[in-house]
C-alpha cells in the first residue's frame, strides 16, 4: 500500500512514520455490534494498567491484580491464618492480609498491623476460645488513644476491625477489646445467686439483695493478742462481759465490717496489730455497748472508723477527749460558817454572811474600819464522776474589796486551805499550793485562782475548802472596807 498525503474520507493510508489511519471506518464484532468506542478507550490505557487485568479471576484475591466480584456479586478479600508470636511489638507476627484468622493466642503472644494508609481496613479474629490476643501497631503507630506502639487486647473468640484514618493511626471498636481472662471468668464458675462462695463473684439473690457472709464468733481474751479474730463481713458476737473482745481484720481501704454485740455487757473491739479505730490510738480497743450494732469502715490502710447503728453508744470515759479546768459553781446557799451552819443574813464575828440586794446573792466578810478583820467561810466539794484521775484542780474566787469614804487598803488578802476528807472522816494536811493573794486595787473584781495538789485525787474524793479573808483598813474614822465574794467555783479536768 502506497504512502499517501491526501486524507480523503473512507480511505486507509499510512503516514510518514509508518502508522496506519482509517478515516470514516467502523469496527463490528461477530454480533454485528459497533465496538469502535471500546477500542478507542482501550487505546487510552497504559500497558501497566492493562496488566492489572492479566491473570485476575472472579472471586479470587490475587496480589497486584484487580478485584473481580465472584459469581454471587461478593468482593473477596485476601485471607490468612497467621500464628501469634512473641511478647512485644518487635517479636509479634506481622499481618499482611485484609482478613486474618489468628491462631495461638496465649495472653502474651500477638500480631502487628501493617503501616496504615487512610482508608485501609484490617480484620483480626482471635480464634482461641480462652486466651487474649495482643495486637500492636507498626513502629510509631497508635491504636485508638492507647499511645504510640501500645498493644490492644482482643478477647477470646472475638473479632476486631481496624480502620486507618491517617498515617500510623488505627481505630478499633471497644466491644471487641473487652477482655475477660480465664482467671476472671473463673470468678463466676460455681457462684450461686444469694449465696456466699469464697473467691467467687457476688450474685444478687431473687430479691435483688447481695448476701454477706455471716459468722457467730464468741468474744475472748483480755487484750488485742488473745481476742477472737473476725473473718467475715457480718459478725454476731456472743459472750461479751466487759473484758473480752474481738479483733478486726487487717484494714484495707473500702472494707466494711459489721459487728453486733448480743450480750448485756460491753464488747471490746480491737484493730489488727498497728491499726487504729477512730482516733483512739494504735492498737487501742473500741468499747461497743450492750446489744449494740456497729459498722467499722476502713478509709485507709490501718485506719478504721465506726458508726453506731443501734442502741446507745457506751464509749468508755477513758476514750473521750479531755476538757481542762471545767467550772463547777458552789451556790452561796451551800457556804457555811466555821460551825457548819449556813451563813447568817447579818454580820457575824469571824464569819462571812449572806447578802441579798437587787436580786444579787453574794457573801460578805466583816466590815473593817481602821482595823484588821479576819472572816472565814467554808464549803465541801466532791470531785465529779467525769473527773480525770490526778487531773488539775483549782479553786476560783470572784472577789472585790468595796471601799467607802477615805478608807485605805493596807495589804488585805484572800487565802484558801483545802483538805481531802476520807470515808472515815479523817483529813490530812492542807493541799492548796497557792499562797494568800493581795489586791492591786479596791472596787475592782478579781478572779483569784488557787491550785490544789492533785496527786492521788480520784473521782468521788471529798475536798473541804476553807476561805479566809484578812481585810486591813489603815485610815481612822473616814470610811470602811469590806470584801464581797460572788459564787465560788471549783475547776477540774474532766472527760465527758
Amino acid at each position: 500500500m502506497a504512502t499517501e498525503f491526501g486524507h480523503a474520507a473512507s480511505r486507509v493510508y499510512r503516514d510518514q512514520a509508518g502508522d496506519f489511519h482509517l478515516n470514516g471506518a467502523k469496527f463490528f464484532n461477530d454480533a454485528e455490534a459497533d465496538i469502535s468506542d471500546s477500542l478507542e478507550e482501550l487505546n487510552s490505557l497504559a500497558p501497566t494498567e492493562i496488566g492489572y487485568l492479566d491473570g485476575a479471576l472472579p472471586g479470587t484475591a490475587t496480589a497486584s491484580k484487580t478485584a473481580i466480584y465472584d459469581s454471587a456479586g461478593k468482593l473477596v478479600k485476601n485471607v490468612a491464618a497467621p500464628a501469634a508470636a512473641g511478647n512485644s511489638q518487635a517479636t509479634a507476627t506481622a499481618i499482611t492480609k485484609n482478613l486474618n484468622a489468628v491462631t495461638g493466642a496465649d495472653g502474651t503472644k500477638g500480631v502487628k498491623l501493617p503501616i496504615g494508609a487512610a482508608g485501609d481496613e484490617i480484620v483480626v479474629i482471635n480464634t482461641d476460645a480462652a486466651q487474649v490476643l495482643k495486637v500492636y501497631p507498626e513502629t510509631g503507630g497508635q491504636i485508638n488513644a492507647l499511645g504510640a506502639d501500645a498493644a490492644i487486647s482482643i478477647g477470646p473468640g472475638k473479632a476486631a476491625s481496624f480502620i486507618c484514618t491517617a498515617l500510623l493511626q488505627w481505630y478499633a471498636p471497644d466491644e471487641a477489646t473487652i477482655v475477660a481472662t480465664t482467671t476472671e471468668l473463673n470468678l463466676v464458675d460455681g457462684a450461686a445467686a444469694g449465696t456466699v462462695a469464697a473467691g467467687k463473684a457476688a450474685v444478687y439473690d431473687a430479691g435483688g439483695r447481695v448476701v454477706r457472709n455471716v459468722a457467730n464468733p464468741a468474744a475472748a481474751g483480755v487484750n488485742q493478742g488473745d481476742a477472737t479474730a473476725l473473718t467475715t463481713d457480718l459478725n454476731v458476737v456472743t459472750g461479751a462481759d466487759g473484758a473480752k473482745g474481738v479483733v478486726l481484720p487487717t484494714a484495707a481501704a473500702g472494707m466494711s465490717i459489721a459487728v453486733i454485740n448480743t450480750a448485756n455487757a460491753v464488747l471490746l473491739v480491737y484493730p489488727a496489730t498497728g491499726g487504729q479505730i477512730n482516733a483512739l490510738g494504735a492498737n487501742a480497743s473500741f468499747s461497743q455497748g450492750a446489744y449494740e450494732a456497729c459498722i467499722f469502715v476502713c478509709t485507709a490502710a490501718l485506719q478504721w472508723y465506726t458508726t453506731t447503728v443501734t442502741g446507745v453508744s457506751t464509749l468508755a470515759r477513758t476514750r473521750l477527749a479531755e476538757d481542762v479546768l471545767q467550772p463547777y459553781g458552789i451556790p452561796i446557799s451551800a457556804l457555811q460558817q466555821t460551825t457548819g451552819v449556813g451563813l447568817a443574813a447579818a454580820e457575824t464575828a469571824g464569819n462571812f454572811n449572806v447578802s441579798v440586794a437587787a436580786n444579787v446573792i453574794s457573801a460578805q466578810a466583816e466590815i473593817t474600819d481602821n482595823e484588821t478583820e479576819v472572816s472565814v467561810v467554808q464549803f465541801q466539794f466532791t470531785l465529779p464522776p467525769e473527773y480525770v484521775a490526778a487531773g488539775d484542780v483549782k479553786v476560783r474566787l470572784p472577789v472585790n474589796i468595796v471601799k467607802t469614804g477615805a478608807a485605805v487598803n493596807n495589804g488585805s488578802t484572800i487565802d484558801v486551805s483545802a483538805y481531802e476528807q476520807s470515808d472515815a472522816g479523817a483529813v490530812g494536811a492542807d493541799i492548796c499550793e497557792t499562797a494568800a493573794q493581795t489586791f492591786a486595787a479596791v472596787d475592782t473584781w478579781y478572779n483569784k485562782d488557787f491550785v490544789i495538789t492533785a496527786a492521788g485525787l480520784l473521782a468521788g474524793d471529798v475536798l473541804n475548802v476553807v476561805v479566809t479573808s484578812s481585810v486591813v483598813d489603815s485610815e481612822a474614822g473616814a470610811g470602811t472596807l469590806r470584801l464581797n465574794m460572788a459564787v465560788p467555783k471549783m475547776l477540774a479536768d474532766v472527760k465527758g
